[in-house]
């Protein structure tokens, strides 16, 4: 898949919305700065402007290598 310059800029300018910095699970209808990252990753888009959000979730993880949950989906049952 290919995504064209004009679009990658729009989504690498963009001011991130405060939530994306908090790590969920399960997203469902949200998403946040891990799972972004991951997209760009795996469609092989290398660019500068993703630098703070690699840095971001470089620092992230606790002592014993794991993310604190910062939110998760209300209301879900099995």
């Amino acid at each position: 898949m290919e995504i064209s310059d004009q679009i990658l800029d729009w989504l690498l300018d963009q001011v991130a919305r405060p939530g994306w910095l908090k790590l969920g699970f399960p997203l469902i209808c949200q998403t946040d700065i891990l799972e972004l990252t991951e997209i760009f990753a795996e469609l092989g888009i290398k660019d500068p402007r993703l630098d703070d959000a690699i840095e971001i979730i470089a620092n992230k993880p606790l002592k014993d290598g794991k993310w604190k949950l910062k939110k998760e989906t209300k209301g879900i049952e099995d």
